[in-house]
């Protein structure tokens, strides 16, 4: 082979999986990635470098019967009857009845707008994390437009804190959440990927410092496990 097959060859194949356009992570089909184009994202190792810009503080989990209102929480329910109707100004308005984890019944109820989906993926008897504002309606405490997750599931969306990124339009908070966290720790079709990132710096830079590897890093500025990480893995991106 020629050198200039080899160069041509090298240009033409992906050094890593991080070179790898990001419809190779599930998912994200081709016009999800017109879409990410926008941002600049075009490979997977382009997806792993977008960042979140903040976080919702939803790890705190309270009892049904000790929410306070205006405040974000997050609760293990048992979800009771899922009604829609429509409201005065034509809205569609899905509103779910919640028990207690064990499945002692509340007054406390939640309430979507514009989201049939919800009565179509859930079920009544199911367990879920549910986070969210809890405001007062009338004399009842209400989660508005919470996030549900089934309470046997991976924490991504609810139950803890929720990375919140740059988006364009076309692309929604949990979509662009998704497809990190599998690009991150993988899924039923692709192992995680952010353990390909190259390590810039010397083990005994990391260790005079105390800085994590730069694999953790990625993983606990995106998905934190508390804020102490997360301020961690903010410290060794910077450094």
């Amino acid at each position: 082979m020629t050198p200039t097959a080899d160069r041509t060859r090298a240009v033409d194949a992906p050094a890593t999986s991080l070179d790898l356009p990001v419809t190779r992570v599930p998912g994200i089909g081709s016009e999800s990635a017109k879409l990410l184009e926008r941002m600049n994202i075009h490979s997977i190792g382009d997806l792993l470098w977008h960042l979140p810009s903040r976080f919702d503080d939803f790890s705190k989990f309270v009892p049904l019967r000790r929410l306070v209102p205006n405040a974000s929480q997050t609760a293990v329910a048992t979800l009771g009857r899922i009604s829609q109707r429509r409201t005065a100004s034509g809205k569609l308005m899905t509103e779910a009845e919640l028990a207690e984890e064990d499945g002692t019944p509340t007054d406390v109820r939640a309430t979507w707008f514009g989201r049939a989906f919800v009565k179509e993926t859930h079920r009544e008897g199911e367990r879920v994390r549910i986070s969210g504002k809890v405001r007062f309606f009338g004399r009842t405490l209400q989660f508005s437009q919470p996030t549900l997750e089934r309470a046997d599931a991976e924490a991504v969306h609810t139950g803890r804190l929720v990375p919140i990124y740059p988006l364009t339009e076309g692309i929604k908070p949990g979509q662009m959440r998704r497809w990190l966290h599998t690009a991150i720790e993988g899924g039923t079709r692709r192992t995680g990927l952010v353990g390909e990132v190259p390590e810039p710096l010397p083990p005994a830079i990391r260790e005079r410092h105390r800085l994590p590897d730069i694999a953790s890093a990625l993983r606990q500025v995106h998905f934190p496990d508390d804020v102490e990480r997360l301020f961690a893995a903010r410290r060794r991106l910077a450094f």
